[in-house]
């Protein structure tokens, strides 16, 4: 059975995915709304923020000595909206009591495919090593840099033309999809883990050949 989840998101950059997603629930694809976004730095997300009339707040990491510093006061933050999900496109890592009141509820989106090329600049260093496929990843958040259990991957031929942009093009598009998905699946409540801490989607297809699990939702499948 699905029900709505109160989201929030934490941006870095242009909020491409932050858009989509709010994109999404006002076409009704998704039950759940966006109740606060945060910025760790001054970015476009917050135009975005203010479009869709999301609450926003920002707490700029460079203003801080140590993630533990800024992991406390972003969930100083949080609290009061009594969030279900938050979905992590910043590039702060988080610790502390955050993870541990949000565990198994902070997914990150990454585009690469995990394990290889974690941190930043995973595209250009997918470029770097000429790997043939590149690719995007949701994952739960750790304590570490993109390390945290993986929820769903996509992978995407590299050609021998792609640069970063054409590349980053690409696994956008993908990623969009895929957020949307997973969000779905939380609100059907069918993302769950086995005994080795593995997360997994009840009924889920694992043999899709681009996506894994595979696109359920109709808007996203393409034709």
């Amino acid at each position: 059975m699905n029900h709505g989840l109160k989201i929030g998101f934490l941006c870095s950059g242009n909020g491409g995915l932050f858009k989509e997603v709010n994109r999404a629930i006002e076409r009704k694809i998704l039950l759940s709304n966006i109740v606060v976004s945060v910025m760790d730095r001054q970015c476009a997300a917050i135009g975005i923020a203010k479009e869709f009339c999301i609450p926003f707040r920002i707490l700029e990491r460079k203003k801080y000595d140590s993630r533990e510093h800024f992991s406390s006061d972003l969930l100083s933050i949080l609290r009061p909206f009594s969030i279900d999900l938050l979905v992590l496109t910043f590039d702060s890592l988080l610790t502390g009591q955050l993870l541990n009141e949000y565990s198994n509820r902070i997914i990150n989106v990454h585009f690469s495919l995990l394990p290889a090329f974690p941190g930043f600049n995973a595209i250009e260093n997918a470029l770097k090593y000429g790997a043939r496929f590149g690719g995007v990843t949701i994952h739960f958040v750790d304590e570490s840099m993109d390390t945290g259990p993986i929820i769903m991957q996509a992978s995407v031929p590299i050609s021998i033309f792609d640069n970063r942009q054409t590349l980053g093009s690409k696994l956008f598009s993908h990623s969009v999809k895929m957020l949307i998905q997973v969000i779905r699946w939380f609100e059907q409540g069918r993302i769950t883990q086995n005994k080795y801490g593995i997360p997994f989607v009840k009924n889920g297809n694992y043999e899709g050949k681009t996506f894994c699990p595979d696109l359920e939702i109709a808007e996203l499948i393409d034709p």
